[in-house]
């Protein structure tokens, strides 16, 4: 191992002068080094040259870290690749730096969404003997097992919290967001509680981070689209989404409806339920709603439950004399299976709502029915 903390130590010592390699060293570096290893110097490389260097050109290097960010941690051989993980580390070396903050303020949506589709990605995602840095363990303790979908969120945190989103930071921590972040099955609801919070306390940056994310909506795969997409329907609640034509809105979710992904099919509910509130909008989110509740036939049990919760509001919305029953009918077909689902709160809201909606149609329709 002394040929490679040899290696690592020089790059700490000559990193400040030739900033623009450091990436690109660090990637075939990270191929074969200890990730043991590499995390005793990885802060410390950031900090000579963040802190060294006062003339390096900030900007580039922001860049040069956003682009790195936006690479996947899996290299095109199927081997783990650290580079996303030495970026986001060197992103929160640079947060601590109060003269940088203008300038990452600058391309913060862009950082902001780049590090949540970095956690989708490093979710499950293990580097064989990583342990965490000996200051972030307690004393005495036995240093823990390195979990990368962890640190990433908390490079998360620390953005958030640097761009005086403190109230959007507390109230994921109160919900549980950050944990929901973390976990495959739960993702795009630990997503869309931040940019539920986001809008809820009017970040100033919702604008900027809106029309970012229209072109990156048809992106990347689908742990990109899935994270893109959670965070653009819960925005859909923004005054400044009349501006955006109709295809990019409407349109949209009405087009991931037929996703063969059933979290596309549930966000795509979501979103037309929040522009069904529009009154433009209402007849044409309402007539969508057979396709809407057909979309949930074979889905998980608690996305079924996630988007009827949504869908509650376009029920009641709706005329009763102008609703076709077979949409009920069909409602009921959909939560009937899940009564048997392992889950107690999956299957006590499904008979829950099971009950609602035969209350909903006419009493020999139900007797039919059932």
């Amino acid at each position: 191992w002394s040929c490679v903390l040899d290696y690592s130590l020089q790059v700490c010592r000559w990193m400040p002068f030739h900033w623009h390699l450091t990436l690109p060293l660090l990637k075939p570096f990270g191929a074969w080094v200890s990730p043991t290893a590499l995390a005793t110097t990885n802060s410390e490389m950031w900090r000579q040259l963040i802190l060294r260097k006062p003339s390096c050109d900030v900007r580039d290097l922001l860049d040069l870290l956003l682009g790195s960010l936006k690479e996947k941690p899996v290299t095109k051989e199927g081997r783990a690749s650290i580079t996303p993980l030495a970026a986001a580390s060197g992103l929160c070396e640079l947060l601590s730096v109060n003269s940088c903050m203008g300038r990452v303020r600058r391309i913060y949506p862009q950082l902001l969404l780049a590090l949540l589709i970095q956690v989708h990605y490093h979710i499950g995602l293990n580097l064989p003997g990583y342990v965490a840095s000996p200051k972030d363990t307690k004393k005495g303790a036995q240093p823990s097992a390195f979990v990368p979908v962890r640190w990433v969120v908390k490079v998360v945190k620390t953005l958030l919290l640097r761009m005086g989103c403190s109230y959007e930071t507390t109230f994921l921590e109160d919900q549980g967001g950050w944990e929901l972040m973390e976990q495959a099955e739960s993702h795009h609801r630990g997503v869309a509680l931040l940019a539920r919070a986001m809008v809820h306390y009017s970040c100033q940056e919702l604008c900027r981070i809106l029309y970012l994310l229209i072109p990156l909506l048809e992106r990347g795969d689908e742990k990109h689209k899935i994270t893109a997409t959670a965070f653009f329907v819960e925005l859909l609640q923004m005054e400044q989404v009349r501006r955006i034509p109709e295809e990019y809105s409407l349109g949209r979710m009405a087009e991931g409806l037929s996703h063969h992904d059933p979290i596309m099919k549930v966000l795509s509910i979501r979103g037309l339920v929040i522009l069904a509130r529009r009154t433009d909008k209402t007849a044409k989110v309402q007539a969508l709603l057979p396709s809407m509740v057909k979309g949930l036939k074979n889905v998980d049990g608690m996305l079924v439950m996630e988007a009827v919760h949504n869908l509650k509001a376009v029920f009641k919305g709706r005329d009763r004399k102008l609703m076709d029953s077979a949409v009920y009918v069909e409602m009921l077909q959909i939560l009937l299976p899940h009564f048997s689902d392992s889950r107690e709160d999956v299957r006590s809201s499904c008979i829950n709502l099971y009950g609602k909606v035969v209350q909903k149609l006419r009493a020999p329709l139900a007797k039919k029915s059932l």
